[in-house]
């Protein structure tokens, strides 16, 4: 056989123990292996040659070229000529304290054993001399090879085959692994989908498997194949390492007051979990996997979590052997192990508790107000919001005097819509709901309602007193047009945000009323306010001021009107006059007619006394 250096030896001793351990999950012959323990001393042997149901001996090639590891975890090729073909036989383990024997598995393909040399053992996790050196995927697929394979637990799988063609079946899968003529398959993101075969070093990728093609060890080795094929292709959200992990979100219910995740994958629907978890709930349905909790998590909790499987197992009792007296010779196993676990992180969203405050929109400014009314909608859910998510109406929530409310529920991430039953007095109504976001990030979520102050104008009728065809006892009354107003505030004008709008005796308008003696004022903050007539015609008398406040209507108005009627009457004395009168007059035709009109109106009134004296005789 190949006589190696020490170095190489003791890395091939090294792999083989380690692969061997990982591959081999092999029960007791006939005695519980469980007895075996860390620090045990065996005597190696060869206990009959291997022979198939159709009655043949397995055979192996002794020539090639093949692939060495060193104890670093580098490897080297190295060729054998002129070896004779092998008939493969039964490596056997016995206690040498108890007699008790177990079946061991090679590891590394053209190593030297020696029979009856001595073996001690270690626990693989203690065994640092080369296992953990080797590539990654060597050593998976290996420990899935015992898991599935003949390891004194699982039972022959397939019709037409025995225990020994179970056996080389599983030894040739483990030496296709160490010589990487077996290896995973990855797609772009790095994920397994499967195994495959391929040439490598000069060595054919079928230079195993012809050694029992056409034969009842075949049906055995394509049983294994597919199961370690697809033992680990796992959904995207899985890590075979704790890097490769993705962190699964689970998000906070309204409804169900904890958090859950559901995720589709149809990429691997046989794969599911062994769930060990007691805080965090887990359920395959389908192709959806689902996680739920009732408490919020600390960050990402990283889990690790094994697959459910059919056909594989382990008594989880895997020890690697050395010769006690030659490191170069090849490294033993017993025992079974279960593949590496896979990883999975979780985290959990925040729910966010949610503030609505009251603002004008004008200023920005906080109204601060009691008993403003808010109900909110999960656009999401399509329903309103309420203690229990159960009322149909939703709650309604109710502002402080700092005009504020914190809703008592959490809220989950979503759309929601903040819809203002009750505004503010001095305050019109939003008429449209505000949209928020909730982004499962944010602890706390401040939710700005803004309102229009509501307004007023004054609309002032004018009309006055005229002479009727200059007549001085006809008065009647007209529009009058032209007539100017300033509207002066009669107190602060405040608004319910605190801001002064107009501060006591501001002329905050001033108005001309039009020819039909109508005018109306610019849109005013609500309050008191004084018309005050700037001037009238020289026939009129002057209008005193007039008080006219603009008080809040009902919610839905966004501006009121308040109407003023106004009036001016003629002067009815002349003005007196500090001239004495003239004697004389510079007009004798006008004074003829007034002693005319004076001389009939005597007459007259002479005329009437004479005839009401007659009738009374």
């Amino acid at each position: 056989m190949l006589k190696k250096k020490r170095a190489a030896r003791v890395m091939a001793l090294a792999l083989s123990m380690a692969v061997v351990t990982a591959g081999l999950q092999t029960a007791g012959e006939g005695r519980r292996t469980e007895a075996l323990s860390s620090g045990d001393t065996v005597r190696l042997s060869y206990d009959g040659y291997l022979r198939g149901t159709d009655d043949r001996y397995y055979i192996t090639e002794g020539n090639g070229s093949f692939l060495y590891y060193n104890a670093d975890g580098s490897t080297y090729v190295a060729k054998r000529s002129g070896e004779p073909d092998v008939r493969r036989r039964n490596l056997m383990l016995t206690d040498v304290d108890t007699g008790e024997r177990v079946k061991g598995y090679c590891i590394e393909y053209a190593t030297d054993v020696e029979k009856n040399s001595i073996y001690s053992s270690q626990d693989p996790a203690s065994d640092a001399r080369y296992f953990k050196n080797m590539p990654e995927d060597v050593k998976k697929l290996m420990l899935a090879a015992i898991y599935y394979g003949r390891n004194g637990i699982n039972s022959v799988p397939v019709a037409g085959a025995d225990d020994e063609d179970f056996y080389f079946a599983t030894q040739v899968i483990i030496w296709e692994v160490q010589q990487q003529l077996r290896v995973m398959v990855r797609d772009s993101r790095g994920k397994i989908t499967g195994t495959e075969k391929k040439d490598a070093h000069g060595l054919s990728k079928d230079f195993f498997y012809n050694d029992l093609k056409g034969r009842a060890a075949e049906k055995c080795y394509d049983y294994i194949v597919e199961k370690i094929s697809s033992h680990y292709v796992t959904p995207a959200f899985i890590g075979e390492s704790q890097e490769k992990a993705e962190a699964v979100e689970m998000k906070y219910s309204m409804k169900d007051k904890g958090w859950s995740a559901e995720i589709k994958d149809d990429t691997s629907g046989v794969f599911d979990l062994v769930w060990k978890s007691s805080d965090i709930s887990y359920e395959k349905k389908g192709n959806t996997y689902c996680f739920s909790t009732e408490k919020a998590l600390e960050g990402e909790k990283l889990l690790k979590v094994q697959r459910k499987t059919q056909g594989g197992s382990a008594a989880e009792n895997l020890l690697i052997w050395h010769d006690a007296s030659k490191d170069s010779n090849q490294v033993i196993s017993t025992g079974s192990a279960s593949p590496p676990q896979f990883y999975l992180r979780l985290k959990t969203d925040i729910p966010a508790e949610v503030t609505v405050e009251k603002r004008d929109a004008e200023t920005g400014r906080p109204v601060a107000a009691a008993g403003t009314e808010f109900r909110i909608k999960s656009e999401d859910m399509g329903i309103y919001v309420s203690q229990g998510m159960d009322n149909p109406e939703g709650d309604i929530y109710k502002t402080d005097r700092e005009g504020r409310v914190t809703i008592g529920e959490r809220f989950q991430a979503g759309t929601f819509l903040l819809e203002e039953v009750k505004a503010p007095k001095g305050y019109v109504v939003a008429k449209e709901a505000v949209v928020f976001q909730v982004d499962g990030k944010s602890r706390e979520i401040t939710v700005r309602c803004d309102n229009k102050p509501q307004k007023g104008i004054i609309t002032i009728t004018k009309t006055g007193e005229y002479r009727h065809m200059e007549s001085l006892t006809d008065i009647r009354e007209k529009a009058m047009g032209g007539i100017d107003f300033d509207i002066i505030a009669l107190a602060d004008i405040v608004t319910g945000d605190g801001t002064v709008r107009a501060e006591k005796g501001e002329v905050v308008d001033t108005v001309r009323t039009d020819f039909k003696g109508n005018v109306s004022t610019k849109e005013l903050y609500l309050g008191p306010y004084n018309i005050v007539e700037r001037a009238a015609p020289e026939e009129y008398i002057l209008g005193e001021p007039v008080n006219a406040a603009l008080v809040y209507g009902d919610q839905e108005t966004e501006v009121i009107e308040k109407k003023i009627n106004l009036f001016n009457r003629l002067k009815r004395t002349p003005a007196p006059s500090d001239e004495s009168p003239e004697t004389g007059d510079d007009n004798p035709a006008a004074a003829a007619v007034m002693t005319l009109l004076v001389s009939l109106t005597l007459i007259g009134a002479s005329s009437v006394f004479f005839i009401l004296r007659r009738e009374d005789r």
